[in-house]
């Protein structure tokens, strides 16, 4: 998950004006002049989770050899992207810090209104060149990262326990091999917005999370959700289902219900032998584990297939006739502002960014969406993506077994081939269908809700009941509330 200005380049301030105005008002042509500046600009670090490292060599690949020097990688642990986050924002002109870094679209907000985020021209940035999808990271008009991809939970399942899966959420909840990480907010929100919308259309929907009004220059949030009695009855509901795993006094789900190693276990128990788990929601990220998993746990490559082809994937089940509805989410890459306006060399300053503009283009291109579901799950938003998976695809995908042992996939052929793909494709449709009910997320400072639904009170097993986990959300989500509100 996945957790979480208002000018950009071209509101520079006054020192930097003259490239200001040449990246506001120009074309691509008309900065063709600073291709000819002598001297090194400084490295333009690229931040990226560790898994990512072969999409990002093979788009770097495509720069000019004179380029590439250009660049330096910096490397995060698989998903620790949004932990990175933090030290963008506090440290976001350290030398250190990374020039061109990805976020989840739901902190973008947060980074425009604290500057860090340059905005993207139109000259450097070509709307045809993706899917409807590339309104992604535009506020208020204007541009602030290059979209990567599109990204929701579906329902994934054991095709041999539940041939269609689960179609209702009500019939899920009455299986104990149905087991979701509701306490995390990210997976509980689908359910929760769904019990916000009822049966109607999800007409400006992040109004029934959060409101937000003007007073004396200031502005105020509330929380319309808190006194609807519909999320308060699914509030309880989920509660009481991640509390069935606590007092099941089953090691492993104790654990998913405490948020210790909860997706490890998931993954773990999903692809076991018994099929402890037959069905549950996730996300696209956790495909290739699965596979890891499979392949560490079965050396045979044809029962490696069957059990590869036996994973359905589909929307989400409905709650009363309408579709469960998560967040629209997905990633970008954003350009540290603060790290070009800061240069005293307003030519390298636009060197710089033409160079980072280009590379960003290159990573968020059809040619690279392949690479980005191989390596990372990740399914692109670029127009004419190809997805066609081959043999050598396979050999060279990166992935991790039992306890992160690396798997090599250099021994097995066409058949495993076949079943990737295969199941590949069933979560791109899945993806795309789900994508068409879910609802715009709530965005700025009183929606930091995610440790006031998690940490706090479903992963704290010292509450035990729904009532007094309701009560402590209130008063969590009022302590939120008051610091966003805050003057």
């Amino acid at each position: 998950m996945i957790k979480k200005i208002t000018y950009g380049l071209g509101g520079f301030a006054l020192a930097t004006m003259p490239i200001a105005g040449v990246v506001s008002c120009g074309s691509s042509s008309d900065t063709s002049s600073s291709k000819n500046i002598n001297g090194n600009i400084p490295k333009i670090k690229v931040a990226y989770e560790k898994s990512w490292k072969p999409v990002i060599d093979d788009a770097l690949s495509k720069m000019k050899e004179t380029e590439r020097g250009a660049f330096e990688l910096k490397e995060i642990d698989d998903s620790k992207s949004s932990q990175y986050l933090d030290i963008i924002s506090t440290k976001s002109n350290d030398k250190k810090t990374a020039d061109l870094f990805p976020m989840p679209l739901d902190r973008i907000s947060g980074f425009v209104t604290s500057n860090v985020l340059a905005e993207i021209k139109k000259q450097y940035f070509d709307s045809n060149d993706y899917s409807d999808e590339n309104t992604m990271g535009v506020i208020d008009g204007k541009r602030y990262v290059y979209p990567l991809n599109v990204e929701t939970i579906t329902q994934i399942y054991h095709i041999s326990e539940k041939p269609n899966g689960f179609s209702t959420i009500e019939e899920a909840f009455k299986d104990d091999s149905f087991i979701t990480q509701w306490n995390n907010l990210w997976y509980g929100s689908a359910y929760m917005n769904s019990a916000l919308v009822g049966n109607g259309t999800p007409t400006d929907f992040a109004k029934k999370w959060i409101t937000k009004t003007e007073e004396n220059g200031k502005t105020k949030y509330s929380y319309p959700f808190l006194k609807n009695k519909n999320f308060e009855t699914a509030f309880k509901t989920l509660y009481n289902q991640n509390k069935k795993l606590r007092d099941s006094k089953v090691d492993w789900k104790v654990n998913i219900a405490n948020g210790d190693g909860r997706t490890n276990y998931l993954e773990e128990h999903f692809t076991s032998e018994n099929k402890d788990i037959s069905g549950m929601i996730d996300g696209p990220w956790i495909i290739n584990d699965l596979i890891g998993k499979i392949i560490d746990k079965n050396k045979d490559e044809n029962v490696i297939s069957s059990k590869l082809d036996d994973i359905g994937v589909s929307i989400m089940p409905s709650l009363n006739g309408s579709p469960l509805r998560h967040f629209k989410g997905g990633w970008g890459y954003g350009i540290n502002k603060i790290k070009i306006i800061n240069m005293s060399d307003t030519a390298k300053q636009l060197k710089k960014f033409e160079l980072e503009n280009k590379f960003l283009k290159l990573l968020t291109s059809k040619d690279e969406a392949k690479n980005w579901f191989t390596a990372g799950g990740k399914i692109s938003v670029a127009k004419d993506a190809n997805l066609k998976i081959t043999n050598e695809d396979i050999k060279k995908m990166k992935l991790k077994g039992v306890d992160g042992k690396d798997i090599s996939l250099e021994k097995y052929g066409d058949k495993l081939t076949t079943s990737i793909s295969s199941l590949y494709k069933r979560v791109v449709d899945a993806v795309q269908n789900q994508s068409k009910s879910n609802v715009i997320q709530p965005s700025g400072p009183a929606f930091d809700l995610w440790d006031a639904w998690d940490k706090l009170v479903f992963s704290n097993p010292s509450i035990t009941n729904a009532d007094d986990a309701w009560n402590k959300f209130i008063d969590d989500c009022n302590n939120v509330l008051s610091i966003a509100n805050k003057d």
